[in-house]
């Protein structure tokens, strides 16, 4: 998958301490990716306006780290060339 600029909403209401920061319950963590940040603020605001309580936020992407898969095509640049021969050789 091919990656451009593209925006999440998660919603931080009930994010908890952690370890290393804190932590947003799986059940509300980013499901969509939208390629406009203008369809994301308007989902940003649809959402707020659906849950009241709730905290939302607009994530914007601004890395990729994928893995390096490596293709090395070498070119046959030797073919061997074998002569007919009339001998009583079977091959």
């Amino acid at each position: 998958m091919s990656f451009n600029k593209f925006w999440m909403i998660t919603n931080v209401a009930d994010a908890y301490d952690g370890y290393r920061g804190e932590y947003i319950p799986e059940k509300q963590a980013p499901r969509f990716l939208h390629p406009y940040r203008e369809q994301a603020e308007k989902e940003l605001l649809r959402l707020q306006a659906r849950h009241p309580h709730s905290e939302f936020v607009l994530l914007e992407a601004v890395a990729v780290a994928k893995p390096k898969t490596m293709l090395i095509v070498e070119p046959i640049t030797a073919f061997l060339a074998v002569e007919t021969i009339d001998s009583d050789i079977p091959f």
